[in-house]
This record gives C-alpha cells, structure tokens and sequence, in this order.
C-alpha cells in the first residue's frame, strides 16, 4: 500500500476481511509521522548498523496499524565501503514525530553515531598507517 490516507478511507473493508495491519511502502508517499507508537532498528544492515528503522503508527479513528520503513543512507550508499547517512532526511523525521518516539529515533541514532564513528577511527588510523608508509618509502628513495 503506498497511501495510508486510502487506507483510512477504505478501513471498513480491511477490517471486513480481517485486516488491521497496513505495510506502507517506503516510497515518498505521505506517512502518519504523527501517529507514530514507536520505532525499533529495522531490517537493512550495512556495515556495522541497521540503516533503515521500522516505524509503527495506529490511526485512533479507525484502529488500523501502519509500519513502515525509513533509510538513514540513501540507495546509493550500498555497496560502498564507507557509510553516507543522509542526516538532513533523519532530521526531518525527527521535526515530524511525536515527542515520545523522537526520543527512540534519537537513541537509535546515538547507537548509529558511536558505530559510524568507530568506523572513522579505523579509517583514521589506516589513513595515518599509509601516510608514514609513503613517507617512509618517500625516505627510503633518496637514501
């Protein structure tokens, strides 16, 4: 389903049939920030996080649940071996969601910073290891 506003609409015939639970797609369609319950690391992994968050969201008019997924890393990100977390598009979450979630989103995203930034160290440390590398063959050249 992309559009939880057409599922509100049709909420009578879900719930004819059974169905109360609503998969939003993670296109860019609108989705119930608003309503938000909660949130937990979704199922994409890249590297050393879950990159995507799975949001829960109950509509009180009709009773019907949605969840849905959120990337912290665009598409392109993937296959990289360095992470590119797009921090505006989590901010603009952050500006949607009910204070309670905001603050799962953000301890979620605190889990994310200390692993992207053990990331940087190792990468830091590689970085400092091939420079004296060089220097030491730049060194050894004119001997």
């Amino acid at each position: 389903m992309d559009d939880y506003k057409q599922a509100i609409k049709l909420a009578e015939h879900y719930k004819a049939i059974g169905e109360s639970r609503i998969c939003l797609s993670r296109d860019e369609s609108e989705k119930p920030w608003h309503l938000v319950t909660n949130c937990e690391p979704g199922g994409s992994h890249r590297l050393d996080i879950s990159t995507s968050v799975r949001f829960y969201a109950v509509d009180p008019g009709t009773g019907l649940h949605f969840d849905w997924s959120f990337d912290i890393e665009p598409y392109e990100a993937n296959g990289k071996s360095s992470y590119e977390i797009d921090a505006r598009a989590c901010r603009n979450v952050l500006a949607k969601l009910p204070a309670k979630t905001a603050i799962q989103f953000r301890a979620y995203l605190a889990e994310c910073a200390e692993k992207v930034a053990a990331r940087g160290d190792e990468y830091f440390k590689l970085y400092q290891r091939q420079h004296a590398d060089a220097d030491a063959l730049r060194k050894l050249s004119v001997e």
